[in-house]
């Protein structure tokens, strides 16, 4: 378990706009029915091929980034609805920058505060001190309070300890 200090918390754009909030829900149950999808070698699989192409990857590499984009997307175009502005990206930081610049970032001591409370759709960024930067994603599923675990849906991820961001496959993960 991860402790919140160390997660930076963002609102998915699905909180401006009510269908993009059903269209962040839907991703998310359709990231749960992903649970065991698992690499067949290094980065790479059928279906995790199709996460990375969503964004314009052909070859092996970090998946995390593209599955959240490939599930929202999915989701879209399910609903009849388009993903509007949302960066098409492999790349973590991206998404951050996007954030940012939109107004759609809440900051872990914003949640500790009690200000913003995460709401499922909502994505959980991973910064990782050792590389300066964020590095990781994954879908809120289910949120309490900040004092609970809560449920996190994860590509590229493992089920051991700790944060992972270049695991195996797509896990649901308890954070703190």
């Amino acid at each position: 378990v991860q402790p919140a200090d160390q997660l930076l918390i963002i609102q998915n754009q699905c909180v401006v706009k009510m269908q993009y909030r059903e269209i962040a829900i839907k991703a998310t149950d359709e990231a749960i029915e992903n649970k065991g999808v698992k690499e067949t070698k290094e980065n790479w699989s059928p279906y995790i091929k199709l996460y990375l192409e969503s964004v314009g990857i052909t070859f092996p590499a970090p998946w995390c980034m593209a599955f959240v984009y490939f599930r929202l997307k999915n989701a879209a175009t399910d609903l009849g609805e388009e993903l509007e502005d949302f960066p098409v990206t492999g790349y973590v930081p991206n998404l951050l920058k996007w954030a940012d610049k939109h107004d759609r970032f809440v900051s872990a001591a914003t949640v500790k505060a009690g200000k913003y409370k995460p709401k499922k759709g909502d994505l959980v960024l991973f910064h990782f001190k050792e590389l300066g930067r964020v590095a990781h994603v994954g879908f809120v599923s289910d949120f309490k309070n900040i004092n609970e675990t809560f449920d996190v849906v994860e590509g590229n991820t493992s089920d051991g300890s700790g944060v992972n961001r270049d695991g195996d496959g797509v896990y649901l993960r308890k954070r703190r």
